[in-house]
């Protein structure tokens, strides 16, 4: 049962990959016309790769929102707060390293930099990090 405006579960689920869908729908799209025009490939990457990192299951990108939508709709939101901040963290902390190695091989610091931020929100939940209040 849902308080009058806000969604379920599986909504709010839905809601999420629907991001995704869109950005993997269209680099399907545009790698068929790079057969005509060789530039979409390059914007059909672009989609694929936005598409694929916006599913990571770190909070706020929307695999994140999908996988506590689940475990709060299969187990509790409490749970929910603690299995997304650990496998969050977990994936944020792979990524990173995967960013470190690459930057170390020759590579752009700004997806390092990304990776960074991305670790913020689970060492949030978990209690590790604290906000700045202003005001």
């Amino acid at each position: 049962m849902t308080v009058e405006g806000q969604l379920s579960y599986p909504k709010e689920m839905a809601l999420a990959a629907a991001g995704p869908a869109v950005n993997l729908l269209l680099a399907v799209l545009l790698s068929h016309f790079g057969t005509r025009w060789e530039l979409c490939y390059l914007f059909g990457g672009v989609h694929l790769v936005l598409g694929l990192f916006n599913l990571l299951p770190i909070l706020p990108l929307d695999g994140g929102m999908l996988l506590w939508n689940t475990a709060a709709w299969c187990i509790e939101p409490y749970t929910a707060d603690r299995v997304s901040a650990i496998v969050g963290l977990f994936a944020a902390m792979l990524l990173s390293g995967a960013a470190l190695w690459m930057l170390l091989c020759g590579g752009s610091p700004f997806l390092l930099i990304a990776t960074l931020g991305l670790l913020r929100v689970p060492l949030q939940q978990i209690g590790l990090v604290k906000l700045r209040q202003t005001g």
